[in-house]
């Protein structure tokens, strides 16, 4: 049994490695039909087989072999199949044709539209195909029109004069260089345009919520709120975050690859100025950045500069009570050392008239000098007190 079975299997193989496809005509013109035949395949096998363009598959058919291992099959190239080169598969084997344009294949003219372009494009972006169908100048709106682009075939549907469709780019697109071909058949008569798009890396948008602010007081926690997407506002694919301040990393989550959270306890010991820097990539390299800082101030001195205007309040009312109340003293120890002085200037009087008329010890001359001098100052002293009692009186 397991001989007959490794026999089987052999032969199979053998048959297989010898299997071939040829066709009528390799160099078809747009609208012929070719004849594909296979031979030396297994007998009576079901072959699937395959018609791509550049990797685009474009037609497909499961085909059965004879009691010889043998078959065909009749493809007919359409005016909407683009020009250039194609491959037949069977199994493993393959084989090469191309299909060429034709005076006919080329009647109708194809014009694109803005805004699709030849030049660049980003991933993640969404191009629009949109374009004007003529023949012999003349618009043509009931043409079958299709998109064939990145190994899709899109079918282009007429509206206000354009015939159009989009398509979106993926945001990991790993292809740099694509070829949007453009295809029209109308009956007998066909037509197709090519322009080569440029695709980039694109470029990750952030946008800060929180912090909103400039300027931060130690010992407080800041709160960390962003928005990231791509230009069309799409969520992130996969995202790494990268969110440093003052080169420690803080840790941020996201629930949906849009909106992202942190948060950061400031110390004394971050100094007075925070640098903050955030740096996003998503699987695919796409990348965005944004910098910023933030001014650090000390709790004490935010306190003093928050409450600046109450202190400068209460000193000034400290000031004008200390004023009033030391001027009160200072003219209350004026009159009491003038009535002092006063006492003192009788005292010297008393001792100058003793000295000249009872013990004789000064002349009439020096005797009449002092007491001039002491009348003078009592005057003067007199003269005070009276001023100091009208103030007191106004008070």
């Amino acid at each position: 049994m397991k001989k007959t079975f490794l026999i089987c299997l052999l032969l199979l193989l053998i048959n297989s490695a010898s299997c071939s496809i040829s066709v009528n005509n390799k160099n078809p013109i747009k609208g012929e039909a070719i004849i594909i035949s296979l031979s030396d395949f297994s007998i009576n096998a079901t072959i699937n087989l395959q018609i791509k363009k550049e990797g685009l598959l474009l037609h497909e058919h499961d085909i059965t072999m004879d009691s010889a291992g043998k078959s065909q099959y009749n493809y007919a190239t359409s005016l909407l199949n683009p020009s250039g080169n194609y491959t037949i598969i069977a199994l493993n084997e393959t084989l090469n044709f191309s299909v060429i344009p034709t005076p006919a294949s080329s009647t109708l003219l194809i014009n694109f539209a803005s805004p699709i372009s030849q030049g660049a494009y980003q991933r993640a972006q969404t191009i629009v195909f949109k374009v004007k169908v003529l023949q012999n100048l003349n618009e043509v709106n009931d043409a079958q029109v299709l998109a064939y682009f990145n190994n899709e075939i899109l079918n282009l549907t007429f509206s206000q004069g354009y015939y159009e469709n989009y398509y979106r780019i993926p945001h990991n697109s790993e292809i740099k260089d694509y070829e949007l071909i453009i295809a029209a058949q109308k009956g007998i008569y066909g037509g197709e345009n090519i322009i080569k798009i440029n695709v980039s890396a694109v470029p990750i948008i952030i946008e800060l919520i929180t912090p909103s602010f400039a300027e931060l007081k130690s010992g407080e926690t800041m709160p960390i709120h962003f928005k990231a997407y791509y230009p069309e506002g799409e969520a992130l694919q996969n995202p790494i975050t990268e969110f440093l301040i003052s080169g420690k990393p803080v840790n941020i989550t996201s629930n949906n690859s849009l909106d992202f959270y942190g948060n950061y306890k400031t110390s004394n010991s971050d100094g007075n100025l925070l640098d903050i820097s955030l740096t996003i990539t998503d699987d695919a390299d796409n990348y965005g950045s944004k910098n910023f800082t933030i001014k650090l101030t000390d709790q004490f001195l935010s306190l003093i500069n928050e409450y600046k205007y109450y202190i400068i309040l209460l000193s000034l009312v400290i000031i004008s009570s200390s004023y009033l109340i030391f001027s009160h003293y200072k003219k209350k120890f004026t009159s009491s050392s003038l009535e002092t002085r006063k006492k003192e200037l009788k005292e010297l009087a008393k001792k100058a008239q003793e000295d000249y008329y009872i013990k004789g010890t000064i002349d009439q001359d020096a005797y009449e000098s002092l007491m001039s001098d002491y009348e003078d100052k009592l005057s003067d002293i007199e003269e005070n007190l009276k001023k100091a009692k009208k103030i007191k009186k106004k008070k």
